[in-house]
C-alpha cells in the first residue's frame, strides 16, 4: 500500500499542540530566525496559558499546512509516509482503510 500525505490531512499534527521540540533552550529553537522562534515562543504561551489543552492540533498548522515548514522540527522532518507511527496516527482518524483505531 502506498502512502502519501496528501491524502492523510496532516492526521500526525491534529493532536500534538505544538511544534515537538524540547523547550525553548532545545538547539532546534535557538537557530530558528528571530521571527519564526518569536512565533513559537509567543504559541508555546498560548498553549500554557490555555493549560496545554489535549487534542488540539500544531499551532504551526495553518490551512493544512505547516506555516514554518522550512523550520520544522526534526522529528516532523524524519517523520516518513507509510511509517508505524504514520500508519497508527491514521488509524486514530480512520484514515487507513480496514484498520479500527
Amino acid at each position: 500500500m502506498k502512502v502519501l500525505c496528501a491524502d492523510c490531512n496532516r492526521a500526525c499534527c491534529m493532536e500534538i499542540n505544538s511544534p515537538p521540540f524540547g523547550g525553548s533552550l532545545d538547539p532546534e529553537v535557538l537557530a530558528l530566525p528571530p521571527d519564526v522562534r518569536q512565533d513559537y515562543e509567543r504559541g508555546m504561551d498560548g498553549r500554557e496559558f490555555a493549560g496545554w489543552p489535549d487534542g488540539v492540533p500544531c499551532f504551526w498548522l495553518e490551512d493544512g499546512r505547516c506555516r514554518h515548514y522550512a523550520h520544522r522540527p526534526a522529528v516532523c522532518r524524519n517523520f516518513r509516509p507509510g511509517s508505524l507511527g504514520c500508519l497508527d496516527w491514521r488509524k486514530r482518524h480512520l484514515l487507513v482503510e480496514g484498520l479500527a483505531p
